[in-house]
């Protein structure tokens, strides 16, 4: 499984999990509001999204983890934030349930959870060697009915990457997942385009030593990396 942390950017608020994994904390950067949820499961399966119908957050919590070999699944679903107004979170747990085999599979892979073209996906790899992913998508929700499309990258990415999303371009990101000790080695974004099937990348983040001794990276070791995709600002509260 891909433990990277993950900070998607949802209507101006940023989500991103505690150092521990067990809250996760909603924030906006524009009006410094912060939110701290409690979580039972691993934060590399963690899904928040915003409910235009019914005006709120939803956090989806995978309670159990794939890896764990259950047999079965238990995830949770946290409500927050209806029309703005503050509220006290409603966290609603699933009994047990059991994924179709082809799925379950795929978990043993690492893999993580996106939203490609307004639909929910997985980009599921070999952990060993990253030339090429299948991307999972859920067509059909209450079938739970998934399709699989398999690409070969035009050349092999470093193992340490995960997908944050998709740009605008609804191309698939993938971004290191650490800086690079070196700070004259160069740290790339890349952007895979499914219909074209290439590949551009995206160079100059944090890759200089005075950004870095601004922000206090220049001596930190493994230091993480996590992308908001399409993050905009906004002063809105919950």
């Amino acid at each position: 499984m891909c433990y990277a942390a993950k900070c998607p950017s949802i209507r101006g608020f940023v989500g991103c999990c505690s150092d521990t994994d067990t809250h996760f904390i909603l924030c906006n950067p524009t009006t410094k509001q912060v939110i701290t949820l409690p979580i039972k499961g691993p934060s590399s399966m963690l899904w928040i999204r915003y409910d235009l119908v019914g005006d709120h957050f939803k956090v989806f919590d995978l309670v159990t983890s794939p890896d764990q070999f259950l047999g079965f699944l238990v995830h949770e679903v946290i409500t927050l934030g209806r029309g703005g107004r503050g509220e006290t979170p409603n966290q609603v747990t699933t009994a047990p349930y059991y994924p179709r085999l082809g799925m379950l599979v795929a978990w043993e892979s690492d893999s993580v959870l996106i939203e490609y073209k307004g639909k929910l996906a997985s980009i599921v790899r070999d952990p060993l060697s990253f030339s090429s992913f299948d991307l999972w998508i859920l067509e059909d929700v209450k079938k739970y009915d998934w399709s699989k499309q398999t690409f070969e990258l035009p050349f092999p990415l470093v193992n340490r990457m995960t997908s944050p999303g998709t740009n605008k371009a609804g191309e698939i990101i993938f971004a290191p997942m650490f800086l690079p000790y070196d700070v004259e080695q160069p740290f790339f974004v890349f952007y895979y385009n499914v219909e074209r099937k290439d590949i551009s990348r995206l160079q100059g983040i944090a890759d200089n030593k005075e950004f870095r001794h601004r922000y206090g990276l220049i001596v930190a070791a493994h230091m993480s990396v996590s992308i908001s995709p399409e993050h905009i600002e906004s002063i809105a509260s919950l």
